[in-house]
């Protein structure tokens, strides 16, 4: 009977060791790796990545295939690679340059993402990407972006990169579950002739929760290049309901482009603080379809070559009236003898604001003009507004 029970109990023992393994198996953490790539020194080969140098992969594509895994961070040696791959794991993809400001860093060693003369762009194709410290440049195929996020996914962290020479610089698109940003970067030049080209941020399939943030904005002024110059952000959708909650705040659009910030067909945005200047036509438009895009805290300076903010849904090809739009606590520094009043691009003389056709509630308060010189053409300054209902205090 004891002899029974001494077997009943040691049975007994096991399985609940058996138990207990298989759940600290299930339980015990997976710690994410750091991985290494090396264009020069590394190797593609099993094993590889464990360290900088030697131990290193060769190339980004074979490391995120055969190495990587979710959480990870793989850091990239200073280099230039002529590689465009697809992200499909939630990674951090560090650059020799991550964590220094793309807008202010000089000559200093940097990891190249040539995607020259190559058929796609770098592809994030899933939630919780991080590239963070590279030069991604001179993607020059037809409708490609140096970056394309895709809209199914989000928590997208785009920083600290310099993004030149591309047909676009960023095709920025989102679902919006997680916030995605864009920030510290330079965008330079992102006017290459292609469709769609000549804007440093695209987007056109869906962007929701994003913010676009303390970037700078440069294109190449100089024929035949200034020739395909768009936007330096452009905000758009082909469908409603598909642009939420995005946020344009403390950039440098002194350089931008043909326009500075464009939104059409969007729901809650906001451009703020940002600076604008030299911009070959308006600074922010609001093309139409737009409810409640707040526009302040904004610096425009001298020349008025062309409106600098337009909250127009008369224009051909608008999607259909803005509504419920606030510009306020802007400040406007201007050369009057600048102005041109020869009627570009179709619109009346310039003028600091033109609205038409607005719907909702709308105002204009707080804002600062300045205005030096004399003007040459007589045009002046002048504001269009022609809505049923609104408010204005200047």
């Amino acid at each position: 009977m004891s002899i029974h029970r001494s077997v009943h109990r040691f049975s007994t023992l096991i399985v609940i060791l058996a138990f207990l393994m298989s759940f600290l198996a299930l339980t015990t953490p997976v710690y994410a790796a750091t991985l290494f790539v090396d264009g020069v020194l590394g190797t593609n080969a099993a094993g590889c990545g464990t360290a900088p140098g030697a131990s290193a992969c060769q190339t980004i594509t074979y490391t995120l295939t055969n190495v990587a895994a979710n959480g990870d961070t793989i850091n990239v040696a200073s280099g230039t690679y002529s590689e465009t791959f697809n992200i499909n794991k939630s990674i951090t993809l560090k650059g020799a340059q991550a964590g220094a400001d793309a807008r202010t860093r000089t000559a200093v060693p940097e990891t190249i993402l040539n995607v020259a003369n190559l058929t796609s762009p770098i592809g994030l194709f899933v939630d919780n990407i991080v590239i963070d410290g590279f030069t991604v440049q001179s993607q020059f195929d037809n409708g490609q972006a140096g970056l394309y996020s895709v809209p199914q996914h989000s928590g997208y962290q785009v920083l600290n990169n310099i993004i030149k020479n591309n047909v676009m610089g960023f095709y920025f698109n989102a679902s919006g579950a997680i916030q995605s940003v864009a920030k510290f970067n330079l965008f330079k030049n992102n006017n290459r002739p292609g469709a769609a080209g000549g804007n440093g941020i695209y987007e056109d399939q869906g962007l929701k929760n994003a913010l676009i943030d303390n970037n700078t904005f440069i294109e190449d002024t100089t024929p035949p290049n200034n020739a395909n110059n768009n936007c330096g952000i452009l905000i758009t959708a082909t469908v409603a309901g598909v642009v939420a909650n995005v946020t344009v705040s403390n950039n440098d659009l002194s350089n931008a482009n043909a326009v500075g910030v464009l939104f059409a067909l969007a729901d809650t945005v906001s451009v703020t603080g940002n600076t604008f200047e030299n911009g070959e036509f308006n600074d922010i438009q609001i093309l139409g379809a737009v409810n409640k895009a707040t526009i302040s805290g904004n610096t425009f300076h001298s020349p008025i070559r062309r409106n600098v903010i337009v909250v127009d849904s008369t224009i051909a090809g608008s999607p259909g009236p803005n509504t419920n739009t606030v510009i306020t606590n802007n400040t406007f520094n201007y050369n009057a003898g600048t102005i041109d009043t020869s009627n570009p691009g179709g619109f009346n003389t310039p003028a600091i604001i033109d609205m038409r056709s607005p719907q909702g509630t709308n105002t204009i308060s707080g804002n600062t003009i300045t205005l030096f010189g004399t003007s040459a053409g007589g045009g002046g300054v002048q504001l269009f507004w022609r809505s049923a209902r609104h408010r204005y205090r200047q």
